[in-house]
């Protein structure tokens, strides 16, 4: 019996300053792996990454982090929404649901 799977697609826009763009990245990662979703799938990509110098001495570092969440339930999404603007203070650029 297939069973109909969502898919949700987030975008999310992070800016960094003061050179910390590499644990910044690390600690999204670990928090994404974490998460307990079972048979659930999420996957996720970093990509657009900038680094420029604001004020001639702080280093602003930029990115996208792409998330693809397959099967997940609507509590998931906001629990990964509410991490991301709450933790991260990340904007969210893009949000696509495909509902099958």
């Amino acid at each position: 019996m297939n069973q109909a799977l969502n898919r949700t697609e987030l975008k999310y826009y992070f800016k960094v300053t003061g050179g910390f763009a590499d644990q910044y990245r690390r600690d999204i990662e670990r928090m994404i792996q974490s998460l307990d979703y079972g048979e659930d799938a999420i996957d996720f990509e970093i990509y657009d990454e900038m680094e420029y110098r604001q004020d001639d001495d702080i280093i602003v570092n930029t990115f996208t982090l792409s998330v693809l969440m397959l099967g997940t339930s609507k509590e998931q999404e906001d629990t990964l929404k509410q991490l991301m603007t709450d933790r991260y203070q990340a904007r969210l650029v893009h949000e696509q649901r495909f509902d099958r």
